[in-house]
């Protein structure tokens, strides 16, 4: 119900703040997270039910890969939206937004792989663990890059702050604090806290995971797979937290305005035609090279019928 909460609040926020664009993959997340303890509550009235398990298994998995990628994609509209240059360390913010989300489908993609092994049977079910481990490892790697991508983001906008509250001094004017290209706001700081308070929830939940599935399966040294108790407190509560600190601290609510989104990409109709329209003027530079060497050629005497047919070149 809680989570379930969240994702409504999440669905309202997206179109009240018109940012479905951007705001789509966490209610994604959120509501993953909601069918799998739907399923879960199924399940405990049909135990024997496989299905029911396995897709309550599967989602609540991968359901925090979803809260990554939106925290990347968050943070690349930051840097757009804020930064003069628009970049960091020489990435554009488009394309390092691309790059974390495309490592993010890596990570999906193991764990995917791994989870489903762990749920087939006991004969693959090792095999299953180490490569969900591997998927989940690989999911830490890519936050821990990310956090110094926003520290250096966070870096960025106090020296834009420190600078602009210097050339206010020196004018005889009060000390403002501007920061990013036009936007006067300091919301930029809560909105970047809460990025990194989400991703550090998704890390408790990793640790758990990590240690759960590293223990092995003998409940006598491993009691973590057979207590709830701890999925609840180092699984399902960090998630149901990151999901509401969402909610509080909305993208929405600081990235307002035409700048606060990538600027959309051509349509495949535009991209057509302007590949038609250069291959039009390549064939058209082409062709007067082809009647300037003719008409060179013309001139010192020699006949070419081709080039007489050129009625559109002057003799």
């Amino acid at each position: 119900i809680l989570i379930g909460l969240t994702l409504g609040a999440h669905i309202y926020q997206a179109f009240a703040y018109k940012k479905f664009r951007l705001c789509w993959v966490v209610i994604m997340g959120s509501a993953w997270e909601f069918t799998s303890f739907a399923l879960r509550a199924a399940g405990a009235r049909n135990q024997q039910s496989m299905a029911l398990a396995f897709s309550s298994q599967i989602l609540v998995l991968l359901a925090p890969l979803w809260l990554n990628a939106f925290a990347y994609m968050v943070l690349g509209r930051m840097v757009h939206y804020f930064l003069p240059e628009q970049k960091i360390w020489g990435f554009r913010a488009r394309k390092m937004a691309v790059w974390f989300v495309c490592a993010d489908i890596l990570s999906f993609l193991s764990q995917l792989a791994g989870g489903s092994l762990i749920q087939n049977g006991d004969d693959i079910l090792m095999t299953g663990i180490h490569i969900y481990m591997g998927g989940i490892g690989l999911q830490e790697l890519f936050i821990l890059i990310f956090t110094a991508f926003a520290l250096r983001f966070r870096s960025r906008m106090l020296s834009i702050r420190d600078s602009r509250r210097s050339e206010l001094c020196s004018e005889g004017q009060p000390p403002m604090v501007g920061l990013g290209n036009e936007h006067p706001s300091t919301n930029w700081a809560f909105l970047l806290y809460a990025l990194l308070g989400t991703l550090a929830l998704i890390t408790t939940r990793i640790i758990y995971r990590l240690v759960e599935f590293s223990a092995g399966i003998d409940p006598k040294t491993n009691p973590l797979p057979y207590n709830e108790w701890y999925f609840y407190v180092f699984d399902a509560t960090p998630m149901f937290l990151a999901l509401l600190l969402m909610n509080l601290v909305h993208p929405g609510r600081i990235l307002v305005g035409p700048n606060s989104e990538f600027p959309k990409g051509k349509s495949r109709k535009e991209k057509r035609e302007a590949k038609k329209a250069r291959k039009e003027v390549a064939k058209a530079e082409k062709a007067q090279k082809r009647a300037g060497r003719l008409a060179v050629k013309a001139g010192n005497g020699q006949v070419y019928p081709e080039y007489v047919r050129m009625n559109d070149v002057p003799v």
